[in-house]
């Protein structure tokens, strides 16, 4: 920021920008007047690190402490996959907000299934996605 010509600023960030931002407080240059986050780093680092390994509970959790534990656990193993798909071509994700050929191309980069689906059209066969067939019916077709 200071390379932008500010002397003053404010930093805000959600998701992973999340992360950076918390970063930046700790690092607490005088330039940055207070920072904003919608995703709160509020996981004790053991706890976090056997949630992102698939490690046991740890022991001593109340109740409450268990069920977040279980859902933190969910959402590494069921619920970030959508980051991983956009660090390998984060290029394609433009096109899906507005764009049906977007949306298309972030199928067949990203995708497999659905790419197998959508190349069998190409290649001249009646069966592939339809607007009226569930992902269950779609795979049936394999």
């Amino acid at each position: 920021m200071k390379r932008l010509g500010y002397t003053k600023f404010v930093a805000q960030g959600g998701d992973w920008g999340a992360v950076i931002t918390e970063q930046m407080g700790v690092q607490a240059a005088p330039e940055l007047r207070g920072i904003h986050t919608n995703m709160p780093g509020a996981v004790p680092a053991d706890i976090d690190k056997a949630a992102f390994t698939g490690a046991p509970m740890p022991d001593g959790l109340s109740p409450e402490e268990k069920l977040a534990f279980e859902r933190l656990t969910f959402v590494y193993s069921k619920g970030i996959a959508y980051g991983y798909q956009m660090g390998l071509r984060p290029q394609t994700l433009y096109g899906i907000a507005d764009s049906p050929v977007g949306l298309a191309a972030y199928f067949l980069d990203h995708d497999a299934w659905s790419y197998a689906l959508i190349s069998r059209v190409f290649s001249g066969e009646a069966a592939g996605l339809t607007r009226t067939m569930s992902s269950t019916t779609s795979r049936s077709l394999g």
